[in-house]
């Protein structure tokens, strides 16, 4: 845009590069003010026990707006996902009784691979015009590996129980951790039709799979529930492949 402004001759050249370089010099200024936000917030919660992944998340939260935010950490847990799914490294504590929920989800997900993948075919042998598709052909391997770091997210990021904890996570879309001192009760259940996957309702939090939890808790009194939706909880309610295992463990930690 500047190179077009002086090029018109709507602006002097020399005063141009003066423009150009005064707003260099302050875009400059923001992204090192940027850079030492989120160095000074990684530094924090790394000091208060958070591990690498969890503290370049919290320092993302702390320089974007929520919405940018939570995309960028989204596609950053997919793509690590990814990453860590041929080397078998889940994402949770060495000592911990590790959950999946992924059993109806991801048949339905990898249905989707082939669709995509002969639309790669499809795209190269219609779309007459290079440009176009090159970009739609980018576009449409870019949703395949999408679609594969979603898939794997479900093995890396299991719920989990350890040290006290309840870890929930929702794919790369939201992780959760309740504390578990205050359990009163632990029930298998029957819930369905629920409209999101992370659902707060009152002091009800849950947690689904399709619309659907299989896995009640009850703690004693409301206790805050930390990550990426943050409330004050009674009742959890979540969705496991196995939920008696899940069961046997958290009445083993509480």
């Amino acid at each position: 845009m500047e190179i077009a402004v002086v090029g018109a001759g709507a602006v002097p050249l020399g005063s141009g590069l003066v423009v150009v370089v005064a707003v260099e010099l302050l875009l400059g200024v923001v992204v090192l003010a940027e850079i030492a936000v989120v160095v000074r917030t990684f530094r924090a919660a790394r000091a208060n026990g958070r591990g690498r992944a969890a503290a370049l998340e919290d320092a993302m939260r702390g320089v974007l707006p929520p919405l940018p935010a939570r995309l960028v950490i989204m596609e950053a847990r997919t793509f690590s996902s990814l990453a860590r799914w041929p080397l078998r490294r889940r994402i949770a504590p060495e000592a911990a009784v590790t959950a999946s929920y992924g059993r109806q989800l991801r048949p339905l997900l990898l249905a989707l691979l082939p669709v995509s993948i002969l639309e790669l075919v499809v795209v190269e042998l219609v779309v007459p015009w290079t440009a176009v598709r090159i970009v739609l052909l980018v576009a449409s391997a870019y949703f395949c590996l999408w679609l594969l770091g979603l898939v794997a997210s479900m093995w890396v990021r299991p719920h989990w129980v350890a040290d006290g904890r309840l870890a929930l996570n929702c794919m790369t879309f939201a992780s959760l951790h309740v504390p578990l001192e205050r359990v009163v009760g632990v029930r298998a259940v029957r819930v369905s039709g629920m409209p999101r996957s992370v659902e707060v309702d009152g002091d009800v939090l849950t947690v689904s799979v399709m619309g659907a939890a299989n896995v009640e808790l009850e703690l004693e009194v409301p206790v805050a529930i930390t990550g990426d939706r943050p409330c004050d909880a009674r009742r959890v309610r979540f969705y496991a492949d196995r939920p008696q295992d899940v069961i046997r463990a958290i009445e083993a930690a509480g």
